[in-house]
């Protein structure tokens, strides 16, 4: 037997965690521009449905429940109008839609226990009406909430499960028809939830992978120069600082051993430099020219990336060939709220020119003990602390 939350997450899928955010916003938006659509719906039939109960019905069925109903309604309509949620916000959007989850479920028990006990104290020619009243308010009810889809599912479980139970129980043979069309509708409309729902996290989760695609390094899987560019625009944490580093000796594995092995040596080294780079943001910028972005000043940067470029010091096996190379870094920060990215850059590179001009020719050495000069080595920093 299959577990129950175990069929419940098949037939309620939950939201990938990267697109949870977006869906929340998306709820949101969908929610707000229905959201009086739903209200002014519920009040009409809220209002029409007592005006044709029956005299015999007790007040609390003719009368107070249905007021307490469109009270409810034209308050949450009212304030909707008026404060217009912030949508731009995903944990705001998160709690609202919580909260709209609770408020139509405990609108839809409200209203089905009104319905029910008006069909029973309301005569037989007139029994139709409060059921029919009650499909037409529930099922408009879930259309309105069709992008939430457990608010939408809950709505029609406690509107619809209840009065087609007290149709087939306690009706006519004409109200278990009515009942019976009653939960065909829900079936449709639920099939319509779901749907709906799949397509708007298909939708998201593409969305999200073209810009994963559009941010990345399509060989490295690293950032990229857009993603750097617009992390340091966006970034609110000062100071910050960015480090360029570029490989010396990338051009002799290419030339020598073709560039099937310089990609897969590019591999490998952004592989290494991920596992170095701890919370910075790591992206590859073109050819062998690699970035460091992190808050804090230069300092702590520099520091950073001496660990790096003695990681990069070590010989990588590609291919059965152990491949020596070095790295050469400029580091640059800044320190004032509105930093310009390519200055930024400017900087990093003036510094990493500087670098590379103070170092010795040294070569790149392959496991066949071969050698091609070249015409940088490793970083002074690095050559240092490796050399202890």
């Amino acid at each position: 037997m299959v577990p129950i939350p175990t069929l419940l997450s098949r037939v309620l899928p939950p939201v990938p965690a990267e697109i949870a955010a977006e869906v929340d916003l998306l709820r949101h938006a969908r929610l707000q521009a229905q959201v009086p659509l739903l209200y002014m719906t519920m009040i009409a039939v809220v209002i029409a449905a007592m005006l044709a109960a029956s005299a015999n019905t007790p007040l609390i069925f003719r009368a107070g429940i249905p007021i307490l109903v469109t009270m409810v309604g034209l308050v949450r309509l009212l304030w909707w109008l008026e404060h217009r949620p912030d949508i731009s916000d995903a944990t705001n959007s998160a709690r609202i839609n919580q909260r709209a989850t609770f408020i139509s479920a405990t609108v839809a028990a409200i209203c089905t226990a009104w319905a029910i006990g008006s069909w029973f104290y309301a005569p037989p020619e007139a029994r139709a009406y409060f059921i029919l009243f009650m499909a037409m308010g529930s099922l408009s009810a879930a259309f309105s909430l069709a992008s939430m889809r457990i608010a939408a599912l809950l709505y029609l479980a406690l509107a619809v499960v209840p009065t087609a139970l007290v149709l087939i129980l306690f009706g006519s043979e004409m109200d278990r028809i009515s009942a019976l069309v009653e939960i065909i509708a829900a079936c449709f409309l639920s099939r319509m939830i779901l749907q709906q729902h799949d397509q708007m996290v298909a939708m998201l989760m593409l969305k999200h992978q073209l810009r994963i695609e559009a941010d990345s390094d399509p060989l490295t899987s690293l950032a990229n120069r857009r993603a750097l560019h617009r992390a340091m625009e966006q970034s609110d944490t000062r100071p910050i600082a960015l480090a360029l580093i570029d490989l010396d000796g990338f051009k002799a594995v290419n030339d020598s051993f073709g560039h099937a092995v310089g990609d897969k040596l590019l591999v490998a080294v952004a592989a290494r430099m991920r596992g170095a780079a701890g919370d910075a943001l790591l992206a590859r910028l073109g050819g062998d020219e690699f970035s460091l972005l992190a808050s804090g000043d230069a300092d702590a940067m520099r520091r950073r990336v001496d660990h790096l470029l003695i990681e990069l010091a070590r010989p990588f096996d590609i291919d059965g060939r152990t491949l020596a190379i070095g790295a050469s870094a400029g580091v640059a920060q800044c320190t004032s709220p509105n930093c310009d990215a390519m200055r930024l850059l400017d900087l990093a590179d003036r510094q990493l020119y500087v670098a590379k001009a103070a170092r010795p020719m040294v070569a790149v050495r392959a496991k066949s003990g071969r050698t091609k000069p070249m015409g940088n080595g490793v970083t002074p920093v690095a050559a240092k602390i490796a050399a202890r």
